[in-house]
């Protein structure tokens, strides 16, 4: 069965004895969505994945601290490291120790990095517009509505605030 059709089956299926319905549907959506986009960057012959675009995307809008970059996307400095050697060796991105800190590493991205992240823009904000079709923008407002607020109890749990 191809991997589509595959996923396709698991969609029209739900899982209503699970506990948490709604939070295991987000992520069943992310990953969906996820495998998608990288699905549809592969079909491009673009030879990345979300989390790669998201990093590179992240290094355009002037971020180049290694910690910061593993803050912004949610990773683990390990997982990033891997992430952005993966990157280093496709030419898309380059690494340095600061000048002012040699404990501090400073990825930039490359012309070619940027390159490819031109050509990954366009098939993703496709692909954006095509799972978002057909839901108003009042919908899509109380979706973000609702997920900012998920994420802000989310993040109030992980990091309770002193009384």
């Amino acid at each position: 069965m191809q991997p589509f059709l595959y996923f396709r089956s698991l969609m029209s299926q739900t899982d209503l004895e699970f506990p948490r319905p709604l939070v295991a549907f987000m992520g069943k959506t992310m990953k969906h969505i996820d495998m998608l986009m990288c699905g549809r960057l592969a079909e491009s012959g673009i030879a990345l994945t979300v989390k790669q675009v998201i990093v590179l995307h992240k290094l355009e809008r002037g971020c180049t601290h290694q910690s910061e970059l593993a803050i912004l996307t949610g990773r683990d400095k390990g997982s990033l490291t891997r992430l952005i050697q993966s990157l280093e060796r496709k030419g898309f991105v380059e690494r340095t120790a600061s000048t002012e800190d040699k404990r501090v590493n400073i990825v930039l991205l490359t012309p070619s990095g940027r390159q490819m992240l031109d050509r990954a823009r366009p098939i993703l904000d496709q692909t954006f517009e095509a799972v978002l079709d057909g839901i108003s923008e009042d919908d899509r407002l109380v979706t973000r509505q609702v997920l900012q607020q998920i994420l802000q109890n989310t993040l109030d749990i992980l990091e309770p605030s002193d009384p």
